[in-house]
């Protein structure tokens, strides 16, 4: 991890209550969040309330129509089906 990484992520923890209470429940999945929200859009297809989706740097959808408009739209999509149950990598990543 570069230095640059380091002091975002000190900084980030610092400021956002949300985020240190995530690195404190679970670091290694907020650790993934905050680098696939860095990296790339997230849009967030769930019962949370908006404000709580917003929170987790993903943009709220409400329904499945608005999946689909995206995904009609994006030049590259993945799409995760109940995300809370898989583990994505990317290709140029190792998992421990």
């Amino acid at each position: 991890m570069s230095v640059y990484a380091v002091n975002y992520l000190c900084r980030e923890v610092l400021r956002d209550h949300a985020f240190r209470a995530a690195m404190k429940a679970d670091p290694a999945a907020a650790l993934a969040w905050a680098g696939a929200a860095k990296q790339a859009r997230i849009y967030l297809l769930s019962r949370l309330p908006g404000e709580t989706a917003e929170q987790l740097y993903a943009t709220p959808l409400e329904h499945a129509g608005q999946v689909q408009r995206r995904l009609g739209n994006a030049k590259s999509c993945l799409f995760l089906a109940d995300a809370h149950k898989t583990l994505a990598v990317a290709a140029d990543t190792q998992v421990e």
